[in-house]
């Protein structure tokens, strides 16, 4: 099958948006299928080439807009929006694609009103139709091009019904991982901490907002320094905005701060840490649905997560692939910290790991996609 993938990112950006869809797209094509992903221009330096060896994707055709970007107000970017998705189905039609997988709403709707099979996958709140989404959702209801509607967690799937979506079409596919990326190889190479000394390395990648758990991070640092002073706390990854605040709150701390770091050097990280931080706090909206990328690449690079235990982690995991604490609790983490540094079954661990990272590989993500679709009937 041709499969047009379609989201609103620019070939180079490393958030998680780019990452899951660039991904996806790779997991179609690793299923056998001709995939190209319409997408905005490259940001500034990048081109589509950049972008394909970035995310490690190299076998995917990118297709950039013409469509020109309104700069500043807010209230400009839904006209956008609505003019790139009827680029992207024009485009897919141009192109001949049997479906389309659309990260996109504006996008999504466009092309299920011009028959294209489409799937819509969308993480959205639905807190209002600003971007499109309740309009999309709508539509799946409406239009039987409107093949499926993707969603990472049971909580949005039931938002989605109570806005409109036709519930036989909700699909729930947890975020994913590139396994062959991430795997932690015999020989994982020289260390990027080595510059800090030869001390206990406890690393968090992705972003820095506080909801993501970084005042907890902040507070067990502190109450680790009497019983593990050889702690240092990694922080790999965060604009330039949030790390400049949070090297001001941990000036007194034994936290290094990394900057952010290109998608394909992010595994080196993971491999030389002696534990990972999965520690989203409790008391903002996404500890209901969240299914964060840096899951499964912790999973894959088998080495001792901690994490605290929302709501939507625990179904995803269990012990003792993971060690939980007590979300938003600086005592707990320390205490889980000081638990899992002392771990005396690794490759009990390590085995449960690895067999949750194939669990949640981009290709199982894309198959379960197409089925979702019941993309065997299109291609018959």
């Amino acid at each position: 099958m041709r499969i047009a993938v379609v989201a609103g990112i620019c070939p180079g950006n490393h958030r998680a948006l780019a990452i899951n869809t660039v991904k996806t797209a790779g997991g179609f094509a690793r299923l056998g299928h001709d995939v190209f992903v319409l997408a905005k221009r490259p940001e500034p330096g990048f081109t589509t080439l950049d972008a394909k060896h970035a995310l490690r994707e190299p076998s995917l055709r990118f297709v950039t807009t013409d469509v020109p970007q309104h700069p500043g107000m807010r209230t400009d970017h839904p006209r956008y929006f609505r003019a790139f998705g009827d680029w992207a189905a024009s485009k897919a039609r141009q192109l001949g694609a049997d479906l389309v997988y659309s990260r996109h709403s504006f996008a999504a709707r466009a092309c299920a009103h011009a028959g294209l099979p489409t799937v819509l996958e969308t993480h959205n709140s639905v807190i209002d139709d600003w971007f499109g989404c309740i309009s999309a959702l709508r539509t799946s209801a409406t239009h039987a091009s409107m093949r499926a509607v993707v969603t990472i967690s049971p909580v949005l799937a039931e938002r989605y019904c109570n806005v409109g979506a036709d519930a036989g079409k909700i699909a729930v596919v947890p975020d994913a991982v590139d396994p062959e990326l991430f795997a932690r190889p015999d020989d994982i190479g020289a260390s990027p901490f080595a510059v800090h000394g030869t001390g206990l390395h406890v690393v968090y990648a992705g972003h820095l907002f506080d909801y993501k758990g970084v005042p907890t991070m902040l507070a067990a640092v502190r109450a680790l320094r009497e019983r593990l002073p050889r702690a240092v706390l990694h922080l790999v990854g965060g604009l330039d905005e949030d790390r400049q605040r949070v090297a001001e709150l941990a000036r007194d701390l034994p936290v290094v701060l990394h900057g952010s770091v290109a998608h394909r050097d992010v595994p080196r990280y993971l491999w030389h840490a002696d534990a990972l931080l999965l520690p989203p706090e409790p008391d903002h909206p996404s500890a209901a649905w969240t299914s964060p990328v840096k899951l499964g690449e912790y999973l894959a690079s088998r080495r001792p997560i901690i994490a605290s235990d929302i709501p939507a982690l625990k179904p995803l995991v269990h012990e003792p692939a993971v060690a939980w604490f007590r979300a938003g609790d600086a005592a707990s983490l320390a205490d889980a910290i000081v638990r899992t540094l002392r771990d005396d079954e690794p490759m009990l661990r390590e085995r449960v790991q690895a067999e949750l990272a194939a669990r949640y590989s981009y290709t199982n993500r894309a198959r379960q996609i197409l089925v979702a679709a019941d993309a065997n009937a299109l291609a018959a």
